[in-house]
């Protein structure tokens, strides 16, 4: 019983750490950064950055697998400091994460921001990336009319971020969009997307039907984009697959793929956007 209990409690370091043991070896040795170092870079700088990276990644990767075991704490939504205003900052998660695992952007950006903000749920994990656009289209306009919003931003991470470029062009919520902020967000797909699974999964590979599409459209008008990637991700592979092809990129370096969710780097790039 005492095991099964322990087990239970270090499941999410167990995940996470997998998680990593899995996709750090094809971010070094099957798609290197390339181009990442920086100029003044020393031997002994990189080998402690990436050593940092790993860690913060790890330590992000438990929190996603806890904020998975215990989303549905959260509900559909989460909304703890509602207030009105005519803007709306809306946060959608990427695969396999929820409102729970937006925590921590949702607190720090509601400090920061003086408008309200809701970070949402996925209605399933497995679903195909259309059906979870039309679900968040409406909960969206639930939640602007609840606060009284004439504007939205959205602001996705990984998957979620392709969500936001959908709902950008979608109809009846589309025109009200004004921002649109991605992180981590596979717009060219990942390399190893095939391990995923689900049917949101197949249309994250390269090459994919689905993001053919999408990446053939012209950015609406009257909407500000911005992409937040970082050269050394781990599951974006190549990394430069997580470039937005669309508006201004902001590349970070030394932050792996779940831990821009805890960057501070992140929230003052978003802060300073939606100033």
């Amino acid at each position: 019983m005492g095991t099964l209990l322990l087990l239970i409690l270090f499941s999410p370091l167990l995940v996470a750490g997998v998680l990593v043991l899995l996709t750090s070896p094809f971010a070094w040795f099957v798609f290197p950064g390339g181009g990442t170092r920086g100029p003044h870079d020393t031997l002994a700088g990189r080998l402690l950055g990436n050593v940092v990276s790993l860690l913060m990644e790890w330590a992000s990767g438990a929190w996603v697998v806890l904020s998975f075991m215990f989303g549905f704490l959260v509900g559909s939504s989460s909304a703890p400091a509602v207030v009105r205003g005519r803007r709306l900052v809306v946060l959608l998660p990427g695969y396999m994460e929820n409102a729970l695992t937006l925590r921590f952007l949702h607190r720090h950006l509601q400090r920061r921001l003086a408008d309200p903000v809701v970070a949402l749920s996925p209605v399933a994990y497995w679903t195909s990336l259309d059906h979870l656009a039309e679900d968040y289209r409406i909960r969206i306009l639930e939640w602007m009319k609840h606060c009284g919003a004439k504007e939205v931003v959205l602001v996705g991470h990984s998957m979620g971020g392709l969500l936001a470029r959908m709902l950008a062009e979608s109809d009846s919520l589309g025109a009200k969009v004004k921002v649109v902020v991605t992180m981590a967000t596979p717009h060219l797909g990942s390399a190893i997307s095939w391990m995923v699974p689900g049917r949101n999964g197949r249309q994250m590979r390269r090459g994919s039907a689905f993001l053919e599409q999408l990446n053939a459209r012209h950015q609406p008008k009257g909407l500000t984009s911005i992409g937040i990637c970082s050269t050394h991700d781990t599951y974006i592979l190549p990394w430069h697959c997580g470039l937005s092809p669309v508006g201004d990129n902001f590349i970070l370096r030394y932050r792996g793929h779940l831990t821009l969710l805890f960057s501070q780097e992140v929230l003052r790039i978003i802060s300073k956007t939606l100033s």
